[in-house]
């Protein structure tokens, strides 16, 4: 015969909270001996585990994604890309009135500048690769986040990314929401920290390159009038910019032409950085920097990009001018060029360094030291070069 089953008494129990729990165990309140010994070692554990990158740009920037208006966002002036933007404040739907600005509104994109505004055929080649990008956005999504810093609630500047943002306000209007990357405030390299976020993008033009490159240059301005010689500055760039050192020497062979290159990459008369850089070294060998202004120069005139081989031989068959004897008094004392107070640090460094080994364009090997004129012309390229960088 089975006996019965007795019953058991039940108790009821106040059920604890997580948070309940972990505070009797971190107390010892109603905790074995065995499990506050294993807590002890748990945390004595993660005492001794200190983070050894909680000071990397990665862990510390505080940059996170999140959803922001459209209206919000704040193109800047200094950038490149910015556009002179109007809008009718009273009613953002009527744009008929606005004039001599750019619109930018849902749906519409246009230039109304005055046709001789400088900007105007910039604006307009700006324009069609806006609708491009339009496009790409709406049937792609946005691929690369566009970076802002958060002023406050409602203002949000821009870092990188102005031409994506006027694409999305043509696409969707002011009055939408999307996903950026903020940064809780304004970083102190703003130039830098643009270049690195566009410089990852794999669309990015020749033009938007060059701008870019000199752009964080200037931001590194402080750090390079402190370094002895060119190796340290290459060593110092190709580590903050992050480029390699083959895209280091051709954005620097590029870079004293900056002014002269970028208007005929905006106007697609040069395409490649590359193909550039071997040009100039073949130009630079042959006739120096003004057989590359001469280039560049037959290239705007011509509307396109000029056969680099027929131009190096037509170098070498123009005869050598005659140079006639100057009359009057020979030269007898060197004259220093005139330094601002404010690049006294090119001084400085005149003194302290080897000038030699800087890429000055001066043929030292054939230097006449006999000659104050050529003395006087060297001493002035260096103190350019030193005032620039």
């Amino acid at each position: 015969m089975n006996k019965p089953t007795p019953k058991r008494r039940r108790v009821n129990r106040a059920t604890a909270s997580q948070s309940d729990l972990i505070s009797q165990l971190e107390q010892g309140t109603g905790v074995s001996t065995r499990s506050k010994k294993i807590l002890k070692d748990m945390q004595t554990k993660d005492a001794d585990k200190k983070s050894e990158v909680h000071d990397e740009p990665l862990f510390n920037s505080g940059a996170y994604f999140d959803l922001v208006l459209i209206d919000y966002v704040r193109p800047q002036e200094d950038n490149s890309r910015y556009l002179p933007i109007k809008s009718n404040s009273g009613n953002k739907s009527d744009t008929s009135e606005l004039t001599n600005c750019v619109v930018c509104e849902k749906g519409l994109i246009e230039n109304r500048l005055d046709i001789e505004n400088p900007r105007y055929d910039e604006i307009e080649r700006e324009i069609s690769k806006i609708r491009l990008l339009a496009d790409s956005i709406k049937n792609n999504g946005l691929v690369q986040p566009i970076t802002v810093w958060r002023g406050n609630t409602s203002n949000y500047p821009i870092i990188s990314g102005h031409r994506r943002y006027y694409a999305i306000v043509y696409l969707y209007g002011r009055m939408a929401k999307f996903r950026v990357k903020i940064y809780p405030e304004k970083p102190k390299r703003v130039r830098i920290l643009r270049h690195i976020e566009n410089f990852s993008r794999e669309d990015l033009a020749p033009s938007d390159t060059l701008r870019s490159w000199n752009e964080a240059l200037d931001d590194l301005t402080v750090e390079l009038s402190e370094l002895k010689n060119a190796t340290e500055r290459l060593e110092l760039v190709t580590k903050i910019l992050g480029v390699s050192k083959s895209q280091y020497y051709r954005y620097e062979k590029l870079a004293p032409y900056f002014e002269n290159v970028v208007p005929l990459m905006d106007r697609g008369i040069l395409t490649s950085i590359d193909e550039l850089y071997t040009d100039f070294v073949k130009l630079e060998k042959q006739g120096g920097k003004e057989a590359v202004l001469e280039y560049l120069t037959q290239a705007s005139n011509a509307g396109s990009k000029v056969n680099i081989d027929e131009f190096v031989n037509a170098l070498d068959e123009t005869p050598e001018p005659e140079v006639k004897p100057k009359r009057g008094r020979e030269k007898t004392f060197i004259s220093l060029p005139r330094v601002k107070a404010n690049q006294s640090d090119a001084i400085f460094r005149l003194l302290k360094e080897d000038v030699t080994q800087l890429d000055t364009g001066v043929d030292w090997a054939n230097l006449n030291r006999n000659n104050p004129k050529e003395i006087e012309q060297a001493i002035k390229s260096i103190i350019d070069l030193l005032c620039k960088t």
